[in-house]
């Protein structure tokens, strides 16, 4: 391969969230046959492997986490939550192996909240412009409708599951891996439980890629008639209407 400044990048029809990524200082490369010039390189994979804490809800909303006992503990973490499409978050910093983070308040915006994400990974050694690309392309999929908690994992968690080798040696070398845990609230179980008994279609597309253990949760004691063959109607429905979010 070989690395320039600019390059003639590949784009689709309609667009893709990753190209967001190519909006940074960074050298362009191209393959060694000439054939294509790219300013990104991603690996995609599926991977088996237990994540640095555990999570569970808490009365009021909100979350305690638990760094697992094999890993040091994420030192950033962000609670956030979209209900209803008005938006709250709380960063936490700090050592701890477990801690309690109160539910936020629904006040925020989404840009004070892209805002306080690329200070996050700014803080975590990315370069400001790296940041800010690396927040856009979740812009589409990670601040849908729901809780979750993000986090940094430590980087040496990173390099003992994703060894790389680079030649010749870097001086300095960063990585940030930001994980995502979704957290089922009660204010969504309940929003899926009466979705599923008024067949509300619409509703259930929002969370269609976490629709099945959502409704395992809900299932024992749903009033909704919903059973594992509903949920297989429900979902081949979604997708022959294609409502159903992809993966990213």
């Amino acid at each position: 391969m070989q690395a320039s400044t600019s390059g003639n990048f590949p784009v689709e029809p309609g667009g893709n969230h990753y190209y967001a990524a190519r909006q940074t200082d960074a050298n362009a490369v191209q393959a060694a046959n000439g054939a294509e010039t790219e300013k990104f390189l991603f690996y995609r994979g599926l991977a088996d492997i237990p994540v640095p804490l555990q999570v569970r809800v808490v009365d009021d909303g909100g979350v305690t986490w638990s760094a697992t006992a094999s890993t040091r503990a994420p030192q950033h973490l962000v609670l956030f939550e979209n209900r209803g499409g008005r938006l709250g978050y709380r960063r936490v910093d700090a050592p701890f192996r477990t801690q309690t983070i109160p539910r936020p308040e629904l006040t925020a915006s989404f840009d004070s909240l892209r805002a306080e994400l690329t200070r996050l990974l700014t803080d975590e050694g990315l370069f400001p412009r790296e940041a800010a690309a690396m927040v856009e392309t979740w812009r589409d999929s990670w601040f849908e409708e729901g809780t979750r908690l993000f986090y940094v994992m430590p980087q040496d968690a990173v390099d003992a599951v994703l060894p790389m080798s680079i030649w010749p040696e870097p001086a300095h070398r960063v990585r940030v891996f930001v994980g995502r845990i979704e957290v089922v609230t009660p204010e969504v179980q309940l929003d899926v439980e009466r979705a599923f008994a008024a067949n509300d279609l619409g509703t259930l597309a929002k969370y269609a890629r976490f629709l099945e253990p959502i409704a395992a949760r809900i299932m024992p004691n749903a009033s909704s008639g919903l059973n594992p063959a509903r949920l297989k109607a429900v979902q081949a429905a979604l997708a022959a209407a294609h409502k159903v979010p992809s993966c990213r």
